[in-house]
């Protein structure tokens, strides 16, 4: 007697190895209900693909890795590599090249300029806030991200926040080098889209079974 899967002409996947590979195909699709072990056979038609209304996600990390769903769920662990520096880098880099913000100068006086007033500039400032926020005192940090060229750059954008935070310093050390307004660097729309399909996928990551 045929097992029910062999009846109803599906195969069973590795759930590790359906993730990935579901991670590399070019399209995102939506399901209404995950079926862990079920992949469709060769020519099924499957859930069609979302509008190509925006630029590419930058990929995720491994989904069997627990540190990095607690990354995505934009949780910095508290450990020897607390910091992620490279991870944070990497999503600073995707806002900035999503709001077209190119420039080391400009994206620090968005940085700073963001943090200080975060009611006028949500939901960007949650977002880089997110990012550029750190645990521990500040000579711990500075000492863990100064030495290496990653680090300073990481460094940079966090003493803009911070900068930003501090009521008692100005963000008008950046206007010099940046003339363009926050303002005007924005793309508010295209944020917020991709803030949801963000907040969308870690959802998804983070439930997926480990």
């Amino acid at each position: 007697m045929r097992a029910p899967s062999e009846r109803r002409g599906l195969r069973r996947q590795d759930p590790m190895a359906a993730s990935r590979a579901l991670a590399d195909q070019p399209d995102v699709y939506v399901v209404d209900e995950t079926v862990t072990g079920y992949a469709p056979e060769a020519g099924e038609v499957g859930p069609g693909p979302l509008a190509p209304l925006l630029p590419p996600l930058p990929p995720l990390a491994p989904l069997h890795v627990a540190p990095d769903a607690a990354l995505l769920a934009g949780a910095w662990l508290d450990d020897d590599d607390a910091l992620h520096v490279r991870h944070r880098l990497q999503k600073l880099d995707f806002y900035f090249q999503l709001l077209r913000v190119l420039s080391e100068d400009c994206r620090q006086r968005v940085l700073c300029e963001v943090a200080r007033e975060p009611e006028r500039f949500s939901p960007l400032a949650a977002v880089l806030g997110e990012v550029t926020s750190f645990s521990g005192s500040y000579q711990y940090v500075t000492s863990h991200l100064i030495n290496t060229t990653e680090g300073a750059r990481l460094l940079s954008y966090m003493e803009a926040s911070f900068r930003g935070q501090d009521r008692a310093r100005s963000c008008a050390v950046f206007q010099y080098r940046c003339p363009s307004r926050t303002e005007d660097m924005i793309n508010y729309d295209a944020l917020c889209l991709w803030r949801e399909m963000v907040r969308w996928l870690t959802i998804h990551v983070v439930a997926r079974p480990p």
